[in-house]
């Protein structure tokens, strides 16, 4: 046991890599005084973990704490939650593809359920499976201090069960990052059946999963029930024009999303347009960011290349524009020629001819 009382933060970190058997990290010595403690890929080890938690838990200087990719594995959170306890300056903690696992999700439940202080978390990263989504979502159930959430590259699949009862039950999440999992089917009707009831979400990040036209209906609901939802993000998922049809109904009458984003999805002319009149009609709608971009057949990069420039206009210009998207399998290739007339025209050149330019970069040919 060390004794803290007279050492200063040097001398105790010093002390405690001697006990531990680690050699010390110069950088904790030189910036220990800093707001922020940015030791992300340090290679701490779950005893240089133990060494930190032994500083941190009498000297409470740092706000957030960074440590992605320390290979901490659930020893070395498990000295952090014993810090946590004593320690109530920390609000923001990264313990992103720390190899955490199933037993780590134990732990960090546990800190999860003592938590009155962090308001921001990233577990990205760390093999968490269902079982470990099931214990995690049981603590936030009843939290009421995390304010952003980041699950993203985990390994969750029949998870959206658990998860839902979360986001139906949780009071304070308003960011949440669930993007390149394996959520669909049941798993995500489920999620989703949560965000129809949750009142504090604001930004739900779901890229890289298997939504489609299943899961589309969920959706649909959700976005006509839920009232505080401003981002969604459901890039690279299986959103074809169908399921976009299916998502529009939800959108007809949604007033307060504001970004949605469907990038690199198999959506084509029908469903673009169905997106654009869908927004138009609803005259409360709060939309003011639509991303369909995809690198593939050149009609895919008319259509996308115009709605992300369209859309940065207000919707009074739709009128003179969807006569342009009706006729998009006219356009050439340059932007000069298939703008539509009048004012308009001025206003949306140099935007488009931007998103043209990266749409041709992007869809560069192969070697």
């Amino acid at each position: 046991m060390i004794s803290t009382s007279s050492l200063s933060p040097a001398e105790l970190y010093l002390k405690a890599c001697r006990q531990t058997g680690v050699v010390p990290v110069s950088y904790i010595l030189r910036h220990f005084g800093d707001a922020t403690l940015n030791l992300n890929y340090y290679g701490l080890g779950p005893r240089g973990a133990k060494a930190l938690a032994i500083l941190l838990k009498s000297h409470s200087v740092v706000t957030p704490l960074e440590l992605k990719k320390n290979a901490l594995q659930a020893e070395g959170a498990q000295y952090l939650l014993e810090m946590l306890r004593t320690n109530r300056r920390i609000q923001s903690l990264n313990l992103s593809s720390n190899m955490l696992g199933l037993k780590g999700a134990t732990v960090i439940s546990k800190m999860l359920s003592d938590n009155f202080y962090i308001k921001s978390i990233n577990l990205s990263g760390n093999d968490f499976d269902d079982s470990a989504a099931k214990c995690l979502a049981e603590a936030l159930k009843t939290d009421s201090a995390v304010k952003e959430l980041d699950l993203s590259h985990n390994q969750f699949c029949n998870a959206g069960e658990d998860l839902g009862v979360m986001l139906a039950n949780n009071i304070s999440i308003k960011v949440l990052d669930l993007s390149w999992n394996g959520l669909r089917m049941p798993g995500a009707v489920a999620l989703i059946a949560g965000l129809k009831v949750n009142s504090t979400l604001k930004e739900l990040q779901l890229s890289h999963n298997g939504f489609g036209r299943t899961e589309a209906q969920s959706l649909a609901q959700a976005l006509k029930l839920n009232h505080t939802l401003v981002l969604l993000d459901l890039s690279s998922n299986r959103v074809d024009d169908e399921a976009v049809k299916v998502i529009c109904q939800g959108l007809a009458t949604n007033k307060t999303l504001e970004v949605l984003k469907l990038s690199y999805n198999p959506i084509r002319k029908v469903g673009a347009l169905t997106l654009l009149r869908t927004v138009k009609n609803n005259m409360k709608s709060a939309l003011k960011d639509i991303d369909v971009f995809v690198s593939a057949a050149p009609e895919h990069l008319r259509v996308c290349s115009c709605v992300r420039a369209l859309w940065s206009c207000r919707k009074k210009s739709l009128e003179a524009a969807l006569p342009c998207v009706s006729n998009i399998a006219q356009w050439p290739m340059s932007p000069q020629t298939w703008l539509p007339p009048g004012s308009l025209r001025s206003s949306l050149k140099s935007k488009i001819k931007a998103s043209w330019i990266s749409s041709r970069l992007w869809t560069k040919k192969e070697p």
